[in-house]
């Protein structure tokens, strides 16, 4: 049976994860995070990163590896990612071909292709463009921080 974790446990764990590095528990308070973001939530799995960048470089990663293991015998798996308008996703070759501005992508190019932009809290054209079957991940910050604070809608997310 799963423990009922509230949020204030997992902002507990979370705050002793980043505060206890050097701590001699800190191996049982990651499992437990892991446990706790495991029982609150659809994951069986937990996977922890340092950076918002590398987690975006996995979610890529972890993104095409299901489409080769859910579509084994398939040759033309989903290859399509949608970001957003105003993004930014890390400084990483995955991340930067993620972000919407040129002025960071454009040093870097060639990105990784099949990254294509929508307008941030447009439901329709996202839903246009899922529901092609060609996406592989759609990758959207619940609050936006690149050029001003922009939140999406619940609706949107």
């Amino acid at each position: 049976m799963k423990r009922e974790y509230e949020q204030k446990d997992i902002l507990m764990l979370f705050i002793a994860n980043r505060t206890s590095a050097n701590h001699k528990n800190w191996p049982i308070v990651i499992v437990e995070l892991a446990k706790c973001l495991v029982a609150c939530s659809f994951a069986d799995r937990v996977f922890f990163s340092n950076s918002g960048t590398e987690a975006n470089e996995a979610a890529i990663k972890f993104a095409r590896k299901f489409q080769r293991f859910s579509h084994p015998d398939e040759r033309q798996l989903a290859t399509q990612f949608i970001s957003f308008t105003n993004s930014f996703h890390g400084r990483t070759m995955g991340a930067v071909a993620l972000t919407s501005k040129e002025h960071y992508r454009s040093p870097f190019e060639p990105v990784m292709p099949g990254v294509t932009f929508l307008e941030y809290g447009n439901i329709q054209a996202a839903t246009e463009l899922i529901q092609c079957g060609n996406t592989v991940a759609v990758f959207v910050e619940p609050i936006q921080g690149e050029g001003g604070i922009y939140s999406a809608t619940k609706e949107f997310l």
